[in-house]
């Protein structure tokens, strides 16, 4: 868990140097990404929430839904 965050701040200091044309580019990219592994994000999301259990305080906070 720790190298994805240590790679998240790495990104979010080279999306700071783009300019904002790119770094607009480099988002609408990323939405597009998102939108087309929809159903995937979805079903891991379903999975997750499954193992954590509706009583979880945490469980509305993590519920994805398609829109």
């Amino acid at each position: 868990m720790k190298s994805i965050f240590t790679a998240a701040k790495t990104a979010s200091r080279s999306l700071a140097l783009l300019t904002d044309k790119k770094r607009n580019e480099v988002l609408t990219d990323v939405a597009a990404a998102i939108t087309e592994c929809k159903t995937e994000i979805l079903e891991a999301n379903a999975g997750d929430l499954k193992k954590m259990g509706r009583g979880n305080p945490l469980y509305d906070r993590l519920l994805l839904t398609p829109e």
